[in-house]
């Protein structure tokens, strides 16, 4: 179990590395799950609505993710800037 969530935070991180920013027309759209403005939300904000992450890594570039496993049983994945604002927000459906 604990390989598998290592393996899992691993291809976050580097899938959140790789992912590039967001243009203008992405700036304002809303989480999957309707609660978080892309743009506006702070890592605070996440915190304080959904608790502590099933997991989190941070970037040496200042950037982080918080992943949390939603009710759909899906890894719902929300990276933050290094200014702590949510850029982007990815769902993952969980394999097993």
């Amino acid at each position: 179990m604990k390989r598998l969530a290592l393996a899992f935070l691993l291809a976050t991180c580097a899938a959140a590395a790789a992912l590039p920013q967001p243009d203008d027309d992405q700036f304002e759209e809303r989480d999957p799950s309707g609660q978080f403005v892309v743009g506006k939300a702070t890592a605070g904000e996440v915190r304080a609505k959904l608790g502590k992450p099933f997991a989190e890594n941070r970037n040496r570039d200042g950037r982080f993710v918080y992943t949390y496993l939603a009710p759909t049983n899906d890894y719902i994945s929300y990276v933050f800037d290094k200014t702590g604002v949510l850029t982007q927000v990815r769902s993952t459906p969980k394999t097993n």
